[in-house]
């Protein structure tokens, strides 16, 4: 039997009155001293006491996470600008063991890309013209950043240990992850730009932006870093990090001792950097915190320590710091399950008629209804309460859809503020046929036939640009009086329900 079966038999047992006790259930336990009731209890307790420790012990015992391990990262090797992306495998058996799954509910990615590179390069010492790749390297006797593998386990990278990381913020730090079993993104930024242009060898200089993004909206999730620090030339220098997505602040979890927090960033305080974790090297796990998080953007900084004159000279090696990035989450608190079902989208008279149910036992707070009409840029439209009935049917009409495809989706918001969003929709609106305008040249009243009853509103404009006349709830056969107006060529524009627009010009004598 189960041992909640089991625990609920013993309560009863034990809450049951004394001169039923053994009366009415019969236990594989044969009493030694039937007429002592208290005995029995004694027993019971004691038994139940002991599976309730047990059972407490093994609930506390994991805290499922979702995390990169061996499958779902980006195969090959760079150096290489275009995004990477990895799906998350769920380690059900975190802190203390590594036992990775698929996780669908919703399966969940992140992607990394990079941006807005200041220092780049030619083609000598990069064939990608940037300064901060993937899967790039040293190159030892060659001017051009070599090609590294873009997937790496989190040990192949300056010699951390399993305590420099922690795979949530709400778990004992310094636990929860495995260089041998979790893996993580390569990333190599160079400094042979930072020679060419002169720079001092003790700054801290910008180099690109390092965007992550979620394909759903998580909560506090972990960044991990792995090898921030390298020498070369002479000189010691590392990446570090700023945080520049408004309102989310850092928490540092683990890490070296020369891995530290400072506000909003994220710094190598080695004074002599190294490559090494622990002996100038610095590796460690940093919470975000927030909820609702779509991405994250990263400065990229590298910082010289001045144990040299200059940066590297890249007539001979080429030099930087490669350094590797991994994010684990939370796998029940950071993804909202979609219950969002049966959603359809479809044009009406009104619009475009939204329509959908939340399944059985879902949790959702309410529903806010967005559109977009290119499928990148989305704004909210509605925010729809949920009722907490399982049968409910929840409904809402956009009037302002546009002609042409219109692009629908439902975010669901649980009572955490979690979110996650439903497949979209797409809405085809066809383009009204054009009104007609009558008589033109016109004296005194302009007629608008054809498609009038889709009129919304009508502007008479000069041809100079100023507004003449503005009319709205114009409906089919319905006219404008020009004749107020001075002789000459005016432009009427007609707004229609749909956001389409028809300008026509006219001559008044």
């Amino acid at each position: 039997m189960s041992g909640f079966y089991f625990i609920y038999m013993l309560l009863q047992i034990f809450l049951c009155p004394e001169n039923e006790l053994h009366g009415t259930l019969t236990l594989d336990y044969q009493d030694p001293y039937p007429q002592c009731p208290y005995r029995m209890k004694t027993y019971i307790l004691s038994c139940l006491v002991a599976m309730l420790a047990a059972l407490g012990n093994l609930s506390a015992q994991y805290t499922p996470t979702l995390e990169f391990a061996s499958v779902g990262g980006p195969s090959g090797s760079g150096p290489s600008i275009a995004a990477k992306s990895v799906t998350f495998e769920n380690n059900t058996n975190n802190p203390s063991g590594n036992g990775f799954v698929a996780f669908t509910a919703p399966t969940t990615t992140v992607t990394f890309s990079l941006s807005n590179q200041q220092y780049p390069l030619s083609a000598t010492y990069s064939s990608t013209g940037a300064s901060v790749v993937f899967g790039g390297g040293n190159n030892l006797g060659q001017k051009a950043i070599n090609g590294l593998n873009y997937y790496y386990t989190m040990g192949n990278y300056s010699a951390p240990v399993n305590g420099d990381f922690t795979s949530a913020g709400t778990i004992t730090a310094g636990t929860g992850m495995d260089i041998t079993a979790n893996y993580s993104l390569q990333i190599f930024t160079s400094v042979m730009g930072l020679y060419a242009a002169g720079a001092s060898s003790s700054g801290t200089y910008y180099m690109a932006d390092l965007t992550i993004t979620f394909n759903t909206l998580v909560t506090n999730p972990v960044i991990h870093f792995i090898g921030l620090g390298g020498v070369g030339g002479g000189l010691g220098f590392s990446n570090e990090f700023t945080l520049v997505t408004p309102s989310l602040t850092l928490t540092r979890l683990s890490g070296s001792t020369e891995f530290a927090v400072s506000g909003t960033q994220i710094l190598n305080t080695a004074a002599t950097i190294g490559g090494t974790t622990g002996s100038g090297g610095a590796s460690g796990s940093v919470l975000v915190n927030g909820t609702n998080i779509s991405s994250l953007t990263f400065h990229v900084n590298m910082r010289g320590d001045g144990s040299a004159t200059t940066w590297p000279n890249p007539s001979g090696n080429t030099s930087g710091d490669g350094f590797m990035i991994g994010v684990s989450l939370l796998t029940l608190n950071s993804i909202l399950p979609l219950s969002i079902t049966d959603f359809t989208a479809t044009s009406a008279s009104t619009g475009a008629q939204l329509q959908w149910n939340a399944a059985a036992g879902a949790n959702s707070s309410f529903f806010d209804a967005e559109s977009s009409r290119d499928g990148a840029t989305w704004q909210d439209i509605a925010m729809v309460m949920a009722t907490g009935d399982d049968h409910t049917t929840y409904a809402y009409s956009d009037p302002s859809a546009a002609a042409g495809n219109n692009y629908y989706r439902i975010k669901e918001v649980n009572a955490a503020g979690n979110a996650v969003y439903s497949p979209v929709k797409t809405v085809y609106i066809d383009v009204p046929s054009a009104a007609k305008l009558f008589p033109n040249p016109v004296r005194n009243r302009l007629f608008i036939t054809g498609n009038g009853s889709a009129v919304q509103s009508v502007i008479v404009t000069a041809a100079d640009g100023r507004e003449m006349s503005r009319y709205t709830g114009l409906v089919a056969g319905k006219s404008i009086d020009m004749s107020s107006l001075p002789a000459g060529m005016y432009f009427v524009t007609i707004g229609y329900v749909s956001g389409s627009k028809q300008t026509t010009s006219i001559v008044k004598y």
